[in-house]
């Protein structure tokens, strides 16, 4: 193995990492919520004889403690997986330029020598880039799992909520939805954020 192959597959070595660790990044960050300005309305619409009201669900969630914490325990440990693989990634580096200086100055005794400390680096790379996926894997799993209990508590809630309401139905609608307009006495979003932010405080 000449001395161009051995620096063109270290440099290969290292965009792949960064490719790698940045791809995880991209996907560690919890999703951002538009926020609207809550006003308390308590009156219904009756279409047909059903009793309805609507709830804003972005306002809700921005303004909902238990999706706070939620978000920011996300954030975190997404925070946290950054630094290991960048850690990771930093050291890999700094061994591949030592590597490629005593390849350039002829350090290595002959070269085996330099092809088997090649081969060492190469597999440290190969581990940071499964460890990388392993990680946003994870997190991905994570995500999700945070999403279904956010889901299923405000559902109970809602519906925990409507026992003294007696709302035939209740839509939720969030910016661009397909709900695009509803009288403001028909919006119930405050009390239900209340509602929420009580029962978790219990």
């Amino acid at each position: 193995m000449n001395k161009k192959r051995i620096l063109l597959l270290v440099a290969l070595i290292v965009s792949s990492l960064i490719v790698a660790c940045n791809n995880s990044k991209n996907t560690t960050t919890p999703p951002q919520q538009d926020s609207n300005t809550a006003q308390k309305h308590t009156a219904t619409s009756n279409v047909n004889g059903l009793k309805i009201a609507f709830v804003r669900m972005d306002s809700v969630l921005n303004n909902y403690q238990g999706y706070k914490e939620m978000a920011n325990e996300l954030e975190k440990k997404a925070k946290a997986n950054q630094a290991i693989l960048a850690g990771r990634e930093q050291a890999i580096q700094q061994e591949m330029v030592a590597f490629q200086k005593k390849l350039q100055s002829g350090g290595f005794v002959n070269e085996l020598a330099a092809q088997q400390e090649y081969q060492r680096i190469e597999k440290k790379g190969q581990e940071a880039q499964q460890q990388a996926a392993r990680i946003t894997e994870q997190f991905v799993k994570l995500q999700q799992q945070y999403n279904d209990s956010l889901n299923n508590v405000v559902s109970h809630e809602i519906e925990v909520f409507n026992k003294e309401r007696d709302f035939d139905l209740i839509i939720n609608t969030t910016q661009m939805s397909t709900v695009l307009y509803g009288k403001p006495q028909y919006d119930i979003t405050t009390d239900v954020i209340e509602w929420l932010n009580a029962s978790y405080k219990k």
